[in-house]
């Protein structure tokens, strides 16, 4: 094998390993496989970062831009606390309160007093829940539909005066609800008081029946 000598490249030229049967001209790329940088670049990159961390720190964050621990646990408080501060407006704003008068007719239905409790226990919850358990409360077994011209039995049931009248008719003498013995002598009192809480909470809902 014949070798040729290129005697016009140094041993420190970086070249100098590549053969002689190549074109001298490729030298000239070598330059290139090196990044070229303008005059006072790294100084401005270096100037570049103290600034982000200037503004990191004064942010409150730290160099990837989380923030500071103290900072954080103070936010989170805070925002529970506001959170908290705006569940209670809610219920304070939802909760429904009775009128006065109403008040005093519900008092005055002792016998259903139970139910009326249960029915209390919704006002925080707003009027549209505690009027939903008022109709779940004084629902007739026997029609499903809200109690009209209630008669609220001895063993506390509420029946509409119509459904309890067929019941009777048809020679069943018993509560509806519970088969307690009514006797065939049972009298039937429609329990005005009840009546008139109903209606107040609900006005029109025995209109047609």
């Amino acid at each position: 094998m014949q070798y040729y000598t290129v005697s016009h490249v140094s041993a420190l030229d970086p070249v100098s390993s590549v053969s002689a049967s190549w074109n001298i001209g490729h030298a000239s790329l070598v330059p290139l496989l090196f990044a070229q940088y303008p005059v006072g670049y790294h100084d401005a990159l270096k100037e570049k970062e103290l600034a982000k961390q200037k503004a990191s720190e004064s942010n409150g964050s730290d160099d990837e831009g989380k923030p500071m621990k103290g900072k954080t646990a103070k936010r989170k408080k805070s925002e529970v606390d506001s959170e908290e501060n705006n569940n209670t407006k809610k219920r304070k704003l939802v909760t429904f309160k009775l009128a006065p008068d109403l008040q005093k007719l519900i008092s005055n239905d002792s016998i259903n007093s139970n139910l009326w409790n249960e029915c209390k226990k919704q006002q925080p919850n707003g009027r549209a829940q505690f009027l939903n358990t008022v109709e779940e409360r004084f629902l007739c077994i026997c029609c499903q539909e809200l109690v009209f011209k209630p008669v609220t039995t001895e063993c506390k049931h509420n029946i509409c005066l119509p459904c309890l009248q067929r019941s009777f008719k048809a020679e069943v003498y018993t509560c509806p609800a519970c088969r307690f013995d009514l006797g065939k002598g049972y009298k039937m009192e429609v329990n005005e008081t009840l009546r008139k809480c109903l209606v107040m909470l609900l006005p029109g809902y025995d209109a047609g029946r």
